[in-house]
């Protein structure tokens, strides 16, 4: 078998990752279930390059497993970073515009029109509550 496809098979976290950084969410699996599902994943592919005497016959080849363990921790590292500090962190700031989908800001402010108005689904006045507490949906309800 060819060694880059094997290696690409213990990347199943990018799709994951490239998603959270698309959507800017921070919607990784919980770590144990990650390195759960991580290691039966990977545990045939890793004994069978590190075995000798495996039903392959072939040569142990330490450097593989090396490097696809670098994978495995270089994508739990860009999860970790996803999660605790920005999912978009990864991506450059000039590609930004080009990723990372634009986010509906569900706050308004309202000018003088509206002083006095009540609203109609709390029917309090608006001049009461403060421009932090409006929020109003994509269809201005």
């Amino acid at each position: 078998m060819n060694l880059a496809t094997i290696l690409l098979s213990g990347c199943i976290w990018f799709p994951q990752i490239v998603r959270n950084a698309t959507y800017g969410t921070r919607n990784t699996p919980k770590f144990k279930h990650a390195i759960l599902t991580q290691m039966t994943i990977s545990w045939p592919t890793v004994y069978i390059r590190v075995n000798a005497t495996g039903i392959f016959n072939l040569k142990p080849e330490d450097y593989f497993v090396v490097i696809y363990l670098l994978i495995i921790a270089f994508q739990f590292w860009l999860m970790f970073v996803q999660k605790f500090y920005s999912p978009t962190l990864i991506i450059p700031d000039c590609l930004k515009n080009c990723f990372v989908r634009v986010q509906y800001t569900y706050s308004r402010t309202f000018g003088a029109s509206a002083i006095g108005v009540d609203c109609s689904i709390c029917m309090q006045n608006l001049e009461l509550v403060t421009q932090e507490q409006y929020y109003m949906t994509p269809c201005n309800h």
